[in-house]
């Protein structure tokens, strides 16, 4: 079978930008499915533009926050200049990431696409003091897409329960897929074995990986790791993929902004600080999913995450790592004991690491999720 998949200029997953979007991921793995592909794209430089424009004087003259990205119109267009290659086309369906590349297709063959979130799931949640007129027209553009799609595959039920209760779509029309780890390949179970049993038993190394200082709580992994510190915890944390807006200074503290992971010094890198690594920490305010947990748990790492958006259903409690919420004194408290056992104890640590390992290797990969989208898929055609 074969199936299109279209990528417009707005579309952060558009495959053609980046080696190593999530379109990619998808695609590939359709790939070694047995599917063929086809990439449909319109490249724009003048949409942006103006869009670009608009996000500005919405900002400064109307004191508001614009998604170009999300724009209706650019996307009414974008999707018209493609439409006629995906009728055109010998694929047997239609498969996007998200919701908008699909909501202004006119196509009769069937479409489905795999999201994290729904619109609404973001609006005061990842994107604020949008103008009311923007999120109405959104909500539209989301109702179109949930309603010409035949599958819509949600990463968690969070979001899956936003589309049913604000949006009205039938229960039957979701399947709840998790997404995979945006990793080439990773370490396979003997291997893992050996990585965890050569992590230091006499100090605690955390790693928290993103761009977005805020969102992605930094301080409050840094608040997190002082703690531990203060209760003789010997513990060190690296920081990847981050700055702070004001300078942060401890011991224990290292700051990496950027790892280029395209060349090899840069991979053997970020690899070296994963093997060394006893938690990742993801103190998000604001997630729906989060890939690095995937990704973390792919090296036998668990995961200490914050207890919002789709977190809680990625990060099973005890079994790939722990959920809490870093603002509650008592919650971290609690798990700082945990932690200290498990370090006293490092066959409690490596029972918990291995079984991060696990996870991945059973759910959190692509081949998982793809494998269950193939099904769903056969048996709606």
């Amino acid at each position: 079978m074969k199936f299109i998949y279209p990528a417009i200029t707005f579309d952060h997953t558009n495959p053609l930008t980046n080696n190593e979007l999530i379109g990619n991921y998808l695609i590939r793995t359709f790939e070694k499915h047995g599917y063929q592909s086809e990439v449909i794209t319109e490249n724009s430089t003048f949409l942006p533009l103006i869009y670009g424009i608009k996000k500005y004087f919405i900002k400064f003259i109307l004191g508001k926050n614009y998604l170009h990205t999300h724009e209706p119109n650019s996307l009414k267009k974008l999707t018209k200049k493609i439409n006629d290659q995906i009728n055109n086309s010998d694929a047997d369906f239609v498969f996007a990431f998200g919701s908008l590349p699909v909501a202004y297709l006119e196509t009769d063959k069937p479409i489905y696409f795999l999201t994290d979130a729904t619109f609404m799931n973001l609006v005061d949640y990842y994107h604020f003091n949008l103008q009311k007129s923007f999120i109405e027209r959104n909500n539209e553009l989301e109702k179109i897409a949930f309603e010409k799609a035949r599958k819509i595959f949600f990463s968690t039920q969070w979001a899956a329960e936003s589309a049913i209760n604000f949006y009205n779509i039938p229960k039957d029309k979701i399947e709840v897929v998790p997404l995979g780890a945006n990793i080439q390949s990773s370490p396979n179970k003997a291997e893992i074995v050996n990585i965890i049993n050569k992590r230091a038993s006499d100090e605690l190394r955390f790693v928290i990986i993103g761009k977005d200082w805020d969102r992605k709580g930094a301080e409050l992994a840094i608040d997190f790791c002082r703690k531990l510190n203060e209760n003789s915890l010997n513990s060190n944390l690296t920081i990847i993929g981050m700055t702070p807006k004001k300078e942060v200074k401890y011991p224990w503290l290292k700051i990496i902004p950027f790892i280029d992971k395209s060349n090899d010094s840069g991979k053997k890198l970020f690899s070296k600080i994963l093997e060394d690594s006893h938690y990742l920490l993801f103190p998000s305010i604001a997630e729906t999913f989060g890939h690095v947990i995937c990704e973390a748990n792919a090296y036998g790492i668990p995961v200490i995450g914050q207890n919002t958006g789709g977190i809680p259903e990625v990060v099973r409690d005890g079994v790939n790592g722990y959920v809490i919420d870093f603002n509650n004194d008592y919650e971290v408290e609690q798990l700082i004991n945990t932690i200290s056992t498990n370090i006293k104890d490092f066959n409690k640590y490596s029972e918990l690491a291995i079984n991060s390992f696990d996870e991945y290797s059973s759910k959190l990969n692509w081949d998982y999720s793809i494998k269950l989208m193939i099904k769903a898929i056969h048996n709606s055609l």
